[in-house]
């Protein structure tokens, strides 16, 4: 589908710039840059080469990566019981706050260390197991770092994996990712999907220069980032136009950070302890980046914190700024609603500690799935991600969290009660979908199959939905991840610009091949404006590097057959740190 946006986009910009200008400069607004800017997560920067006409985008990078298709159920999960039990010492969350334990990991580890599925890299001599083949190097040494980084990133991994009961690729073409654990002097850290890697800065402390803070030490940095490289390899068409995806992307990547605090155990203890059981007071598992924040503020202890009163009318108002890292708090602030509500249902009926362990598990794998399973792919929004939550709530746990997913959700306006009957009704209406084996041959066989079944399913007629990925899971469900692309076009000068954006579709079959779930995006009038103006912003960002005779070393734009300007979103989730 093809949208066209009239008039000419240079008139667009201008006001943009203006209207931009006028944002900054109000009170609100500054309030909110202070608490949005300054991130080590960080959603895809679109850089830059000095001409707006620019040079050919490399091949790899103009479409969103080959379709997956997984036609023999196979997973390297079963075997796990097997492998060798490795002991590395890490931070539980960054020095600041916690003293080196030993944790425990699963899984054949050559020196370095490295998996077949990890790869820590730095000009600094491998880390080498002892002679219990343990990973316990000298925290001060650069062989630390390098434990430190490799152990949060594997066990990010990990938890996914086994939640998800299946593999799970990364989103470029390699069996394992780079963790760059000492990549150099900067407030920041990053994923990018174009170099296959994490790269893990550190820096002096602006509140205390003599102190020097290592990324690759901090827990939560390590497992955000390894978030995004574990969203990316599931949805790989999340990082596109628009502010959803990018704001998604941050929430899923500090919601990792949070599950992955609550797996140490003695983290919930001082939980509970500092807090006297009120989940709602400041605490380790809802600040995140403790060290990184006070390095930087110096008065609190955290870079970002997921207890905050935010709403979505907060940011479709234009109250809050849509930035992505400023809007993903929204992410963050009702995933942490769901720990505190669910640790407060099990409370009833056990210690606080065990209502966290539960709601620990039990949120891991309903997270997992949501993500992994029923969300579609495309230009997703935030209430796909609550419909996906509900479903995972129904499918592995019979909607036990049902009623307090649907408080969480109202209140913070992500969806409205009648938004959710809704879709309550379309689940209960599905079709009888029967998949056939062969459908599974082959990409064509499987787009062939989606796009007879549109009127069944009561899909747009005009939509020719293209596979992403399908798979079937330990579980016995088999998924089909579909997208159909619809394009912006957006005239600016002499030239045109176009934006590729996509409807999103998740169709589920259980064990018999029967349809039991069918999860939808559609691009609406309002998300399309969104997208635009996210280009908007950055073709302005391009014109004021022009106009000043900058130039950067990856471009953003590439050439369609007939001339038009492909705007495309690098695959590198990098912001340098502003205060």
């Amino acid at each position: 589908m093809k949208v066209e946006l009239p008039g000419r986009i240079s008139a667009l910009l201008h006001k943009n710039k203006a209207a931009k200008k006028d944002s900054e400069n109000s009170k609100p607004a500054q309030e909110s840059l202070k608490s949005s800017k300054l991130s080590f997560m960080s959603i895809p920067s679109i850089a830059f080469a000095g001409n707006l006409v620019v040079p050919t985008l490399p091949e790899g990078l103009k479409a969103h990566p080959e379709a997956k298709l997984n036609l023999v159920k196979t997973s390297p999960l079963k075997e796990m019981d097997k492998e060798p039990v490795v002991q590395y010492k890490v931070y539980p969350q960054d020095p600041l706050v916690s003293k080196p334990e030993v944790y425990t990991l699963k899984g054949e580890v050559a020196p370095g260390p490295e998996s077949s599925r990890v790869k820590t890299v730095d000009k600094s001599e491998v880390a080498k197991p002892d002679a219990n083949g343990n990973y316990l190097p000298d925290v001060k040494s650069p062989q630390f770092d390098r434990v430190n980084a490799y152990t949060f990133a594997q066990k990010t991994l990990n938890t996914y994996e086994n939640a998800l009961g299946r593999k799970i690729d990364w989103a470029f073409p390699s069996e394992q990712i780079k963790v760059h654990p000492l990549a150099g002097v900067t407030m920041n850290a990053y994923y990018s999907r174009w170099d296959q890697v994490i790269k893990l800065f550190y820096f002096n402390s602006r509140t205390n220069p003599q102190e020097k803070c290592y990324t690759s030490k901090m827990a939560d940095v390590v497992t955000h980032e390894a978030g995004h490289a574990v969203l990316d390899g599931l949805r790989p068409s999340y990082i596109g136009w628009g502010s959803h995806g990018g704001a998604i992307h941050e929430g899923f990547g500090d919601s990792t950070a949070m599950l992955l605090s609550m797996q140490d155990e003695k983290i919930l203890d001082r939980v509970i302890k500092d807090t006297g059981g009120d989940l709602r007071k400041e605490n380790l598992i809802a600040s995140l980046a403790e060290q990184f924040g006070q390095a930087v503020y110096g008065d609190r202890l955290y870079l970002r914190n997921a207890i905050n009163d935010l709403k979505m009318s907060d940011f479709e108002s234009g109250r809050e700024s849509k930035e992505v890292h400023n809007f993903g708090r929204l992410f963050g602030a009702f995933f942490y609603d769901i720990i505190t509500e669910s640790a407060a249902k099990h409370s009833k009926n056990m210690d606080l500690k065990d209502a966290l362990v539960k709601t620990r598990d039990d949120l891991t794998k309903i997270f997992a799935r949501a993500m992994g399973d029923f969300s579609p792919p495309g230009n997703v929004y935030f209430d796909n991600i609550a419909e996906a939550l509900l479903k995972a709530d129904q499918a592995d746990f019979n909607g036990q969290y049902k009623d307090l997913l649907k408080k969480v959700l109202i209140d913070r306006e992500i969806m409205k009660p009648e938004t959710i009957k809704e879709w309550e009704t379309k689940q209960a209406q599905l079709p009888q979908l029967k998949l056939p084996s062969m459908v599974m041959n082959s990409k064509e066989a499987i787009e062939t199959f989606v796009n007879k079944q549109k009127a069944a399913l009561n899909l747009p007629s005009e939509n020719k939905y293209q596979l992403e990925s399908a798979y079937t899971n330990d579980f016995g469900e088999t998924f089909l991840q579909m997208k159909a692309p619809r394009t912006v076009e957006l005239p600016y000068g002499t030239e045109q610009y176009a934006l590729h954006l996509y409807d999103g579709l998740t169709l589920g079959f259980d064990k018999k091949g029967q349809l039991f779930y069918a999860g939808e995006n559609k691009t609406t009038s309002l998300e399309i404006k969104d997208a635009i103006k996210d280009a908007m912003n950055h073709l302005s960002k391009m014109e004021e590097a022009q106009d000043k005779g900058g130039s950067v070393t990856q471009p953003t734009v590439y050439r369609m057959p007939g001339g038009s300007n492909v705007l495309v979103k690098v695959p590198k989730i990098e912001d340098p740190v502003v205060v």
